[in-house]
């Protein structure tokens, strides 16, 4: 929660600048919950935002879910590991295949939901990133850090890109097929591609860590270069205010200070708000996908000394499709996070 105790005075302008921001975008992502109010109230100590989207999560019917998936996961493996001993070679050929099924079928069904739910998140990571983008470039705009500023918009361009087409259009849809991969032996032992998923989920993972360590490289080294020229200019327009008006120069650059202190104050408050979208539109995919990659692995430690060793085979392989899935949705998660981060170093540069 950010409590900051502002005088009457700048809360009037604090209001009045958030007030002639276009913040139409934003709030269409954010639904029934009021940004202006919202930002407000964080700026007030009003408001405790974090809390309140958490508390709005039902943690009891992820975990309920995952109970339900790990008894469809459990009893066609243990049934599978007992077939040998209840039915003989013969009866156990044929019966091991409708277990080997039924398992497929249902890491099937848990692949579906996760892939559902990381597309979704990835489309509304890349709106968040549109969204708040001309916000933020209009709040460093009124802060000083006009040549900045104009950093954030093909940024935010970029990370919205990179959100829809390598995440959410070719990464995910890929770790999908990887996830079909994954359960193709479950169907006959001739049908395994684990080099091949091994492969693919390999390469969106590297690519992921790339395409990260790059736009963070890009975003901070011009970051830099920006910053220092809007903390010059910033500097000289007070000193020549001061300088050219003896007599209301003082006042006028006091003025100015204000309006600046006001914008950074507005954009700490929509900062928090969008870090708030951020965590309401990834707490969701990121428990469920991390509560399935769980699952998975304990189902496959509980069921190792059954010695199904096919069943176990499936489990490795699927694990590391959700874990690749869930990297997904944290990458998308990181770039606009990144992208938030430099703008609150550019407004702190300017002091």
């Amino acid at each position: 929660m950010i409590a900051l105790p502002f005088p009457a005075e700048a809360q009037s302008e604090t209001e009045r600048l958030i007030d002639a921001i276009n913040l139409s975008a934003l709030q269409e992502l954010a639904g029934d919950l009021s940004i202006k109010e919202t930002a407000i109230g964080l700026l007030r100590g009003e408001t405790d935002l974090v809390d309140t989207l958490i508390g709005s999560f039902d943690f009891k019917t992820v975990i309920s879910n995952a109970g339900m998936r790990a008894g469809q996961i459990l009893i066609p493996i243990g049934l599978w590991g007992l077939c040998p001993a209840l039915l003989g070679e013969r009866g156990a050929l044929a019966a091991g295949k409708f277990c080997a099924c039924t398992l497929a079928a249902s890491l099937a069904q848990i692949l579906f939901a996760q892939y559902r739910s990381a597309m979704s998140a990835a489309e509304r990571i890349a709106l968040l990133c549109e969204g708040a983008a001309p916000v933020l470039t209009t709040l460093l705009s009124a802060s000083g850090a006009v040549t900045s500023s104009a950093l954030l918009t093909p940024a935010a361009g970029i990370a919205a890109q990179i959100c829809t087409e390598l995440i959410g259009r070719y990464m995910i849809p890929i770790l999908g097929c990887c996830g079909v991969l994954a359960v193709c032996p479950a169907f006959s032992e001739r049908f395994s591609f684990s080099g091949l998923r091994k492969l693919m989920t390999g390469a969106c993972t590297w690519l992921q860590a790339g395409v990260l360590g790059l736009f963070m490289s890009v975003l901070h080294m011009r970051g830099m270069l920006k910053t220092g020229m809007d903390g010059l200019s910033m500097q000289t327009a007070k000193y020549t205010i001061d300088s050219l008006l003896p007599v209301v120069g003082g006042d006028v650059a006091d003025s100015l200070g204000l309006l600046v202190a006001s914008a950074k104050a507005v954009h700490a408050g929509v900062g928090a708000v969008c870090c708030a979208l951020l965590l309401s539109f990834c707490i969701e995919p990121v428990c469920a996908a991390a509560a399935a990659f769980l699952l998975v692995r304990v189902c496959r430690a509980i069921v190792q000394p059954i010695g199904a060793g096919g069943a176990i085979a499936l489990l490795d392989g699927f694990s590391e499709v959700l874990q690749a899935m869930l990297v997904s949705i944290v990458c998308a998660a990181v770039l606009f996070v990144m992208l938030l981060g430099a703008s609150f170093r550019m407004a702190a540069a300017l002091g």
